[in-house]
């Protein structure tokens, strides 16, 4: 483990003093530097499995510094210490893949469960000492034995059944919920209405530690402190919280988890919010409290809308087919060619909710017909409603399309930057993942990034 940390910088509970005690008691190796230039020294003398750095050292951004470890390591689990007023380099070290942000001050217990999930992403859970491994169990035995990686690679945690599809940006979004899983850290996750915020908000419950305990949904339009689950936050068991629209919270009830998060939430509750806005702009508005914003919106898992999803909808329909016509007794069991054809050039503006009503009233409707197959004529009248037709609307690309025809009139930096706008999408939202399949360095994409900014600006 990597630890930078400065004697001059106060950072209360990460002194290293307390540090070394927790990677002690976790059996792990401790390598400590105070400047950029020690830990670029560390960094190429040894391989480490963890990193643990403020986002800023004495004035100066390691962002690159953190870039060029995980472009090195991408298995490396790097943790960053911010300020409540780093905002903004905390939503770009989480973008560029760090495992979590701690916002100072913050415990001792915090910072030592942090690290516990970072070891469960590498594969130690099964050498993690008693004390550890089982955190409401105290013991006043120290542990004796160090961790060692296992000979081979610990097996993936098993994917989300509640996300359907194989699109890169299904796959980046299954990705997201896997990694958010392994922490008890709040997560927000933004996506357009319908697009399947509850589904993913289940997932990652059922992906947890806390999944054999109760989910709790809570409509922020219409919560009140007095309208709480009656033993929220002090059941002695753990649970998950979903909050869907955070930003619909009245302000009293705003004010009223702000204070209950001031007081210190325990680890095993895990928070989960959502929302179809912009929380940074519901933030500058005033709608969301600035506080409320820092405890429950740094970790933030975008949810692609089903236009971005390529022949996922052909996948969903299909099964979503197949449930209702099971459930309805029906003859229905396949999409005709038209119809495939069909839902792939829609843009499904209600995404998943469309979807699956769409596929539900034809179900309903032609249940009884002899029909084995859904036609296009059984979708158009659906769809579009107004009598539009398919045709009217431009298909997606596909591979076997026409580049030139796609690109004609666009520059060569209009189309490298078109390029790489729809990879990192692709990616969902990350610039390290993108630069991998590009085959660059993530700062060369930032770089070119900043300077699409400038231009635009000029």
């Amino acid at each position: 483990m990597l630890l930078i940390a400065p004697e001059a910088q106060q950072d209360g509970e990460l002194a290293k003093k307390e540090v070394g005690e927790i990677v002690d008691l976790l059996g792990l190796s401790l390598v400590t530097v105070e400047t950029h230039e020690q830990a670029r020294a560390a960094w190429k003398s040894a391989d480490f499995d963890i990193l643990l750095v403020p986002v800023v050292l004495k004035d100066q951004p390691l962002q690159s510094f953190i870039e060029t470890c995980l472009s090195d390591n991408p298995d490396l689990q790097t943790i960053v210490v911010v300020n409540r007023d780093q905002i903004n380099e905390a939503a770009e070290a989480l973008r560029v893949g760090v495992l979590d942000c701690l916002f100072r001050p913050f415990s001792k217990d915090r910072l030592q469960k942090t690290v516990y999930s970072a070891l469960k992403r590498l594969g130690y859970e099964g050498a993690i000492p008693a004390p550890i491994a089982s955190p409401d169990h105290s013991t006043d035995e120290p542990a004796q034995t160090r961790l060692s990686r296992p000979v081979s690679s610990p097996a993936r945690v098993e994917r989300s059944d509640k996300v359907i599809g194989s699109h890169q940006a299904t796959q980046a979004l299954r990705d997201a919920i896997d990694s958010v899983a392994q922490s008890t850290a709040p997560v927000l996750l933004r996506g357009e209405p319908g697009s399947g915020l509850s589904h993913c908000a289940h997932a990652i419950h059922e992906k947890s530690s806390n999944a054999s305990a109760p989910f709790f949904t809570i409509e922020c339009s219409e919560v009140t402190p007095a309208t709480l689950p009656p033993d929220f936050l002090t059941r002695e068991g753990p649970a998950t919280y979903y909050f869907d629209e955070i930003c619909d919270l009245s302000e009293e009830m705003q004010t009223y988890l702000v204070d209950l998060f001031t007081q210190s939430m325990p680890d095993r509750f895990h928070m989960i919010v959502s929302t179809c806005h912009d929380p940074e702009a519901a933030m500058r508005s005033g709608r969301l409290q600035r506080e409320l914003f820092y405890q429950l919106c740094m970790t933030q898992v975008p949810v692609p809308p089903l236009r971005e999803r390529g022949r996922d909808v052909v996948e969903i329909a299909s099964q979503k087919l197949e449930h209702f016509s099971t459930q309805n007794g029906t003859a229905l069991s396949g999409l005709s060619p038209e119809a495939v054809r069909c839902l792939i050039a829609y843009s499904w503006p209600g995404n998943l909710r469309q979807l699956v009503d769409v596929i539900r009233s034809i179900v309903v409707q032609y249940g009884q017909s002899d029909a084995l197959l859904i036609e296009a004529d059984m979708l158009y009248p659906l769809i579009y409603p107004d009598g539009s037709s398919v045709e009217e609307t431009p298909a997606i690309p596909t591979d076997g399309d026409d580049l030139a025809r796609i690109f004609q009139g666009q520059s060569l930096d209009q189309i490298e930057r078109r390029v790489v706008a729809a990879i990192v999408a692709a990616e969902g939202g990350s610039v390290t993942r993108a630069a991998k399949v590009l085959k660059v360095a993530p700062s060369t994409l930032y770089r070119k990034r900043a300077a699409w900014e400038t231009n635009d600006k000029s």
